[in-house]
């Protein structure tokens, strides 16, 4: 079994925007999609995978910028970590100190994990090891 795995930059921060996709089942997770959904969405259209998850590793505004638009645009649900999730809630006031423009706040994720949980998409399990 192949991984499908593309990383970019997003955003004026520059922030890696990762893809990893199952190449049997074509399914596959948005690791931090953290600004520029049009161009997520391209890379997994580039690489013919439908995204199943959308995994935040924390909070910051780098991190969390396209989330609700990938989200929208996917149907994916989204996976953070419960304290990450709990400093959404500066953000937006970060990116408009940082940005000058309010950052939309993230809605709270359909998936809770915990330190050590593994991920499957498609047929990718994969840990925290394997995401960073």
């Amino acid at each position: 079994m192949s991984m499908i795995l593309e990383g970019f930059p997003t955003g004026v921060f520059q922030e890696n925007c990762f893809i990893a996709g199952c190449e049997t089942t074509r399914e596959a997770m948005i690791v931090d999609p953290g600004d520029d959904a049009k161009e997520i969405l391209a890379a997994l259209e580039r690489h013919q995978l439908v995204a199943k998850l959308i995994v935040v590793t924390h909070e910051h505004i780098d991190h969390i910028g396209a989330v609700e638009a990938v989200r929208e645009a996917t149907n994916a649900p989204v996976a953070m970590h419960r304290l990450a999730y709990a400093g959404t809630a500066q953000q937006g006031q970060a990116a408009l100190m940082m940005l000058g423009k309010v950052l939309p706040r993230m809605r709270e994720p359909e998936v809770w994990l915990e330190d050590g949980d593994e991920i499957e998409v498609g047929k990718l399990k994969l840990d925290r090891k394997s995401v960073v």
